[in-house]
């Protein structure tokens, strides 16, 4: 009983650990996004936000390849989820490749054989991939890397639609750049569109905690577990 009651203890700690870890992380992570309002009062591209997203991204997908190559139930789930995250991270990095190459499809060129290395894994031996993906999918760690993914592939996106934000900020400053023909294009001058700043900002906000939780699901549910024979 005591045996018992100190490895509950113990587990309880080591939660505390992980999750004060997790804690810190994740106040690091944004901390990174108020450094880069007070300096620049946007997120640029390329700038300590990007730079920290593509760093989250790389240690989810650095710790996924590892489970893949460790695990003896579920290595090819593993292996697919690092390949979906890389291509999650080459996606982010279109604003580099812009610069590097000045082409700005040239994001899709890389990602190509990251797509190809993904559809090769469950071509192969179909029935056994499919079998590890089912375990996979029935677990925590997997609804947590989900959750990440929908909140970067699809709530981010929503959330950045333009037009949103300038129906939001329909506030004098549109109004007189209007009246005073100070349009661009039809647009607001860069210094000037405040919808623009805000909307980058909660955009960035939300994709920087959506790789976070990705990352979690990598690290997270693993850190966890019991030893075996006391679960």
């Amino acid at each position: 009983m005591k045996a018992e009651l100190r490895n509950d203890l113990l587990c309880l700690v080591r939660a505390a650990a992980v999750f004060l870890a997790a804690a810190v992380a994740a106040g690091g992570a944004f901390y990174a996004l108020l450094l880069e309002i007070r300096k620049c009062r946007d997120i640029p591209e390329g700038g300590i936000v990007e730079t920290t997203q593509l760093a989250v991204l790389a240690l989810a997908c650095l710790a996924y390849a590892v489970q893949a190559r460790r695990s003896r139930e579920t290595p090819r789930a593993f292996a697919m989820v690092s390949l979906a995250v890389l291509a999650m991270f080459v996606r982010e990095m279109d604003g580099y490749f812009d610069v590097w190459t000045g082409d700005h499809s040239f994001w899709f060129y890389v990602e190509l054989p990251v797509l190809f290395a993904l559809a090769a894994i469950p071509v192969r031996r179909f029935g056994r991939t499919a079998g590890q993906l089912a375990r996979f999918v029935a677990t925590p760690q997997c609804l947590l890397f989900v959750s990440g993914v929908v909140f970067a592939v699809v709530v981010a996106q929503l959330v950045g639609y333009k037009e949103i934000w300038n129906r939001i900020f329909d506030v004098e400053i549109w109004n007189d750049a209007r009246a005073a023909r100070l349009l661009e294009d039809g647009h607001l001058p860069y210094d000037l569109d405040v919808s623009r700043h805000v909307k980058n900002t909660v955009e960035e906000a939300i994709e920087l905690a959506s790789y976070l939780l990705i990352l979690g699901s990598a690290v997270l549910p693993p850190s966890l577990r019991r030893t075996r024979g006391h679960a």
